[in-house]
C-alpha cells in the first residue's frame, strides 16, 4: 500500500518556498510595512489618518494640509494633532478646526484629538 503524501509536509524542495509569502500582495501592503515604525513614533496608531486624510477632511482642505503627528500632552491632557499646512491656509485651518476635529472624530468613531496645533 503506498501511503498519500501528509497534506501538512512538503513533498517537493521547492513546495514549501511556494507556502510561504516572500513578497507582499500589494504596493500598499508593502509601503504599511515600510513606513508603521516611523508613523508610531509620532503618535499614529495605524496609518488610516494619514492614508485617508483627503476623504477625512476633505479634498480641499487635503491639497494644503498634512497631519504631522498625534501627541497626548499627558495622562489627562488633551491629545493635540499636529497639522501642517501652508501660511495662506493656515488661517483656513484654524477657522476650520472644529469641523475637522468633528471629521476625524466621526472617521474613528471615537473622540481622537481635542485640539489641533498648526505648523507652518
Amino acid at each position: 500500500m503506498s501511503k498519500s503524501p501528509d497534506p501538512g509536509k512538503p513533498t517537493g524542495p521547492f513546495d514549501a518556498v511556494r507556502r510561504a509569502r516572500l513578497f507582499p500582495k500589494t504596493m500598499e501592503s508593502a509601503l504599511g510595512f515600510a513606513t508603521a515604525e516611523s508613523l508610531r513614533k509620532r503618535g499614529f496608531g495605524d496609518r488610516n489618518l494619514v492614508r485617508d486624510w483627503a476623504s477625512i477632511i476633505g479634498p480641499e482642505l487635503a491639497k494644503h494640509t498634512f497631519p504631522l503627528k498625534l501627541a497626548a500632552t499627558g495622562p489627562k491632557g488633551p491629545t493635540i494633532l499636529y497639522i501642517k499646512a501652508a501660511g495662506p491656509f493656515a488661517l483656513m485651518v484654524q477657522h476650520s478646526e472644529p469641523r475637522i476635529l468633528e471629521r476625524v472624530a466621526l472617521y474613528y468613531g471615537r473622540d481622537m484629538a481635542q485640539r489641533i496645533m498648526i505648523v507652518q
